[in-house]
Order: C-alpha cells, then structure tokens, then sequence
C-alpha cells in the first residue's frame, strides 16, 4: 500500500526482503525489453477514514513480477517438502511410504495452494519445520548441542517471515527441553 508518500507491505519483512532483490532483476529486464514504463494510473481506496494510494505498474511488469514472487514460495514449499521426506527416514525405512507420505503432504495438504502465490506461510512452515529438523537431530546425537543455537535462529526467522509463527516457538523451546541431556543443552 501506499501512504503519505511511503510504500507498506501487509506482509512480515523476512519475505519482502527476499522479494526486494528478485523484483529489482525483473523489474530491471523488464525496463530494458520493454518500452512502457508506468502508465501514471493509480489505485485509490479508503480504509478507516484513509486514503490508501497505489500505482498502477503496466500488465507486463505486474504478470511478471507475481509469477517470480511466487516461485519465492514455490520454492519454500518444495523445501519443504523435500524437508519432510528426509524426516520420514526416522520413521519408516521403506521408501514407498516415505514416497507416498511425502507426495500426499505436498499435493494433498495446505502446502500446494500456499506455494503458488506471494504468501508468508509457507516460508515460516518450512523455517520452523527445519529448525524442528535440527532440534531431533540434536536430540537423536545425530548433531551436537552446539546446533541449537541455528535451530533458534531459524526459528526467529520464521517469526521475521510471518508473525503467529511465534505461538510455536514455545513447544519448540519445550521440546529441547524434554530431552535427557537439558543440563548440557542448557550450558549452551
């Protein structure tokens, strides 16, 4: 949105920091290949007694701009994805279910609709599933203690990537805690 001259997103920073260079490069080939540059068009609304003002971008930079923001989710999604198949190996050996599992978690759940457009979700499902990830490894001595301190800051990313993500912070905090080594993992 914009007003009083600043643009604002209605998205938690951690995506749009990660849009703002891929919407520069697409942006940028798309002035070099195309003639039009902004047809001065605006879009005007009104939200609790404030006018909200946004330019019109022309149909080609604006098509171009929600594909490329929505492979970002895409491929937060397919890392998810490829994230949970690599978590199914601690819970059955054959690879058929792992396949299957990880095919109906990725085409038959939230997953799917969520890759396909500009949304935080995804990006903060995969954040806190990998730090999850890291914790079970540590937990299963698979990794050192020394890896929370990552799996923390992973976790404060996904909060950086869409704010409820912070609900679930707590259970991961509770899960490093139920472990037989909380001495040692809270020296660190």
């Amino acid at each position: 949105a914009y007003l009083n001259g600043h643009y604002y997103s209605n998205k938690a920073p951690l995506i749009s920091f990660i849009a703002v260079p891929v919407y520069a490069t697409w942006k940028s080939i798309h002035n070099i290949f195309f003639s039009e540059v902004g047809d001065g068009k605006e879009f005007k609304t009104h939200f609790n007694g404030v006018e909200i003002v946004e330019p019109v971008e022309p149909d080609t930079l604006l098509a171009g701009s929600m594909i490329i923001l929505s492979l970002i989710s895409a491929l937060f999604g397919a890392m998810l994805v490829a994230l949970v198949y690599k978590m199914l190996r601690y819970f059955t050996k054959n690879e058929n279910h792992r396949l299957l599992i990880t095919v109906v978690a990725g085409i038959g759940s939230m997953v799917l609709p969520y890759s396909t457009v500009f949304q935080t979700q995804i990006a903060a499902a995969f954040l806190l599933f990998l730090s999850f990830f890291i914790i079970f490894k540590v937990k299963k001595n698979e990794l050192e203690i020394r890896y929370l301190i990552p799996a923390g800051f992973v976790s404060a990313m996904a909060v950086l990537s869409d704010y409820p993500a912070l609900g679930l912070i707590p259970p991961l905090f509770v899960y490093v805690l139920m472990s037989k080594k909380r001495k040692e993992m809270m020296k660190h």
